[in-house]
């Protein structure tokens, strides 16, 4: 089963992907300068050795007579005393320090066509079992006198002739240590180079020395290097905080200002909530006062006839009251995600009729008239939710009754798309139009929002703007819309539900 990182697991990755250059790049520049120091350690180490190497080579020459030098000829001169003093002399400054190893005596071949490279033994170090195991080895035995040897590897050994020099880096010696060889040329009374001497110091102190120089080195490389990755990449870290902080100040700021004007919506929205609930409270109390006292003189039909006008205007405020009421119910609702519309069966043409009967009480005593028109003869079906659908026509009616004139009149047009000529987005489509003054623009991009009311006469609409609101999320519920179109005169307000 695959794992899924946890949120503090990815915030981390995320954090590496996004500052991984600042963390590796300096931990690199770190390594970079830790081997240069390395390479400079490592080249003056080296160059210490070619000196004691050159120095051990040229102290050797002191001892060494010219003229025995030149008393060995040939093989046949191995036996004789001067070899053997000469090899003494030199296993004397063998021994005068552990690191030197070897000391021998080479001159350039005499042969006929010889090249400077060509090198042949005069002295060698006596036979010495390297190994211990108990027998010489050829590799063991004293080079004898006349022995040739290929200085050609080895540009130090010929430049020697002329000038004292070592090898620039350890040499390879198998099957014995490496070594790093000094030489040093042995000149006659009048001056000439006659042979030189060569110095074999032991690799293997100068690789143990650069081993700890390496350790070392890289060691503190390491160290160094994850030190100041940690602190850039604590850094980083804090400047990544640094700005959460920030945003999270600007958001709480933005908060602050947000709950802000809620407080001072809310004391708007409580004031307006009870001017309206207060005005239609009066009426009804109005009415109920009046029909409580009306004059013993009136007749039967006149008594009748203010019963019925009061009664409906008793019932109008009822209802806008009860209106509003559900609106804040719906909008509560639709915030704590609760509204689901339920879905059945709607006989549109009767829906329609019962919202305009419910309306007749508000219409009637401005003396408004509500109109439907239908596009077809025949009952339109839809599916919906009844109840909220019957609402949102209740205050698309309630809107347009109160925008509109005294004697104007309401109009509620229905059409119904033909998908077969000409297929459409919506199936159905509901048109309120009033003949009212129309909606300001300014107020026209914020129509739909909570809260918001157009105020187009002030004396009749005035309203906390939950209606439009409450349609609003009513249609887009069913998967529809609702909007304002544009027209000569008053407003036209569309719901289309597929």
């Amino acid at each position: 089963m695959t794992k899924i990182p946890s949120r503090a697991e990815a915030n981390a990755f995320g954090f590496i992907r996004r500052y991984w250059v600042a963390i590796v790049v300096p931990f690199l520049l770190v390594w970079c300068f830790f081997l240069f120091l390395y390479s400079g350690f490592k080249q003056t180490l080296i160059e210490e050795v070619r000196n004691y190497a050159r120095f051990a080579a040229t102290v050797t020459t002191f001892a060494v007579k010219p003229d025995d030098i030149a008393s060995i000829q040939g093989p046949e001169d191995a036996v004789s005393d001067t070899y053997r003093r000469l090899q003494q002399t030199l296993d004397v400054f063998r021994k005068t320090s552990r690191d030197i190893c070897y000391v021998y005596i080479l001159r350039r071949s005499s042969a006929p066509q010889a090249k400077p490279s060509d090198y042949v033994y005069v002295v060698d170090l006596p036979a010495e079992d390297v190994d211990h195991d108990g027998t010489i080895s050829d590799s063991e035995k004293s080079e004898t006198p006349g022995n040739p040897l290929d200085a050609s590897p080895f540009p130090a050994m010929i430049r020697a002739w002329q000038v004292p020099d070592a090898d620039k880096n350890i040499t390879p010696n198998p099957p014995y240590p490496d070594v790093l060889s000094g030489y040093a040329p042995i000149r006659n009374a009048a001056g000439q180079t006659i042979a030189i001497v060569g110095v074999d110091i032991t690799g293997q102190t100068i690789l143990q020395k650069l081993r700890a120089i390496r350790l070392w080195i890289f060691g503190g490389g390491m160290t160094v290097g994850l030190l100041i990755s940690i602190i850039i990449s604590l850094y980083c870290r804090y400047r990544e905080v640094l700005r959460e902080v920030q945003k999270m100040n600007v958001e709480l700021q933005h908060k602050h200002l947000q709950m802000k004007e809620l407080a001072s919506l809310r004391n708007d929205l409580s004031h307006m909530i009870a001017h309206d609930l207060r005005n239609s409270l009066s009426v009804v109390s109005g009415c109920t006062s009046y029909l409580s006292n009306l004059p013993a003189a009136l007749s039967e039909t006149q008594r009748h006839t203010l019963q019925s006008k009061h009664e409906m205007l008793i019932s109008g405020s009822l209802h806008e009251m009860t209106v509003l009421l559900e609106d804040m119910l719906m909008l509560a609702k639709n915030e704590s995600d609760r509204l689901v519309p339920r879905m059945s069966p709607v006989n549109l043409t009767v829906l329609l009729a019962d919202a305009v009967k419910r309306c007749e009480v508000i219409a009637h005593p401005t003396g408004i008239a509500v109109e439907t028109l239908c596009s077809s003869d025949q009952p339109i079906h839809i599916t919906a939710d009844s109840h909220l659908l019957l609402r949102v026509v209740d205050n698309l009616i309630i809107n347009a009754l109160k925008h509109s004139p005294c004697s104007g009149t309401v109009q509620i047009r229905v059409e119904v798309s033909d998908q077969r000529s000409a297929p459409q987005p919506w199936k159905v489509r509901i048109k309120v139009a009033d003949q009212g003054s129309g909606v300001d623009p300014a107020v026209k991009a914020h129509l739909f929002e909570r809260f918001s009311s157009s105020d187009l006469t002030p004396s009749r609409t005035r309203s906390i703007g939950l209606g439009l609101a409450f349609c609003k999320m009513a249609v887009e519920a069913h998967k529809g819309r609702i909007y304002l179109e544009d027209s000569l005169q008053g407003s036209v307000f569309v719901v289309e539900l597929p």
